[in-house]
């Protein structure tokens, strides 16, 4: 053994939309995509990984207060068995069954 450090670094640039100052943030926010139902996770993950990044702030703000639900009552929203008065919510709502449309 020579005393090298076996500590390894992953470079920023390889983790698309992505900034140094917001990796935290993100990876809070990835953990809290992990749900107990598997069609939730894919489904916020994939609306953190491809349209969160390019969203406006009322949208990320949106998007993050659906993250803080029990799982049972996102679904129900998400499938459109209820609904919400808070447009901004409707809207990241919309976006989210737009995805699985496609």
């Amino acid at each position: 053994m020579t005393g090298k450090s076996c500590k390894q670094t992953i470079s920023i640039e390889l983790i698309p939309n992505v900034c140094p100052q917001d990796m935290s943030h993100t990876s809070r926010l990835r953990w809290l995509c992990r749900r107990g139902m598997k069609e939730l996770d894919l489904l916020l993950i994939n609306y953190l990984d491809n349209i969160y990044p390019s969203a406006d702030s009322s949208d990320r703000q949106a998007f993050e207060q659906l993250l803080e639900m029990a799982d049972p009552d996102l679904y129900t929203l998400i499938t459109g068995k209820t609904q919400t008065d808070d447009p901004q919510i409707t809207r990241v709502v919309e976006v989210l069954r737009r995805t699985l449309a496609v």
